[in-house]
């Protein structure tokens, strides 16, 4: 019986302690909200989970451009370094490693596209809650799938062959 108690008072001390650090974890942890523009985001919204110094973040974007359906979804971690603001627990400069899915749709052709971004950034904190984040780099397209539905012989095709292109966007970030 002894040996029982002994158990159990280790467990509950196990998890009171456990409870007690998971909060303290908890605490540091936030959750943002997120709208972006620029290339691959289009026009995005999103979240990103901080703990630390790291950031994880997804999003969806579209681009509304007449007949055109262009949906872009994005995958993205980031790492935060450098001085750190009085109004942010993390550096202002990052780097943002991604994958993205890009699907860009016509009457004529669909082509789905996967990426790998590679950029460098800084956050602007403009208040407590509010962030503007600029970034640039590279894109480096992965994969390329094109789906002629029909021809149309007076459309320019902008398929290039170089699969590295220029990145850059802005992110209004919230925190909650």
């Amino acid at each position: 019986m002894r040996t029982i108690s002994h158990i159990i008072l280790g467990i509950l001390i196990f998890c009171t302690t456990e409870f007690y650090s998971v909060q303290s974890a908890i605490a540091q942890d936030r959750i943002y909200l997120i709208g972006a523009t620029g290339i691959p985001e289009l026009l995005s919204l999103g979240m990103r989970y901080q703990t630390g110094v790291a950031q994880v973040g997804f999003s969806i974007g579209s681009l509304p451009l007449g007949d055109e359906t262009i949906v872009s979804l994005m995958v993205d971690g980031f790492y935060h370094f450098g001085f750190v603001s009085d109004r942010s627990s993390q550096g202002i400069w990052y780097v943002r490693v991604g994958a993205d899915y890009l699907r860009e749709e016509t009457d004529f052709v669909r082509d789905n596209y996967i990426y790998s971004n590679f950029r460098i950034g800084r956050d602007f904190n403009l208040s407590d809650e509010i962030t503007l984040s600029v970034d640039a780099g590279l894109l480096i397209q992965l994969y390329n799938n094109r789906l002629e539905k029909k021809s149309n012989p007076g459309i320019i095709d902008f398929n290039f062959k170089f699969p590295v292109f220029p990145s850059i966007g802005t992110t209004i970030v919230y925190r909650i």
